[in-house]
């Protein structure tokens, strides 16, 4: 089992889908991320590092921005 660790946050937004909604499409913030360049996708979803950093179009990891489960669930399989 991995070790906690604490992250302070000035904000934490919810993006997943109401469940059952039928919804195919990413959630809007997770579509504004990718329309910017924030955020790009690799085969599993969003392409993000194994400490849950989104990684850019550039391929960049983020400073501030960082992704929890389920988006986090394609960086421990990979």
């Amino acid at each position: 089992m991995a070790a906690l660790e604490e992250i302070r946050a000035g904000r934490v937004y919810d993006c997943r889908p109401d469940r059952g909604s039928g919804q195919e499409h990413p959630p809007p913030l997770i579509r504004s991320l990718l329309a910017t360049g924030l955020a790009r996708t690799d085969r599993l979803h969003l392409d993000i590092a194994t400490d849950g950093a989104l990684i850019n179009r550039d391929g960049r990891h983020s400073d501030l921005l960082y992704v929890l489960a389920p988006y986090t669930m394609s960086a421990s399989i990979r």
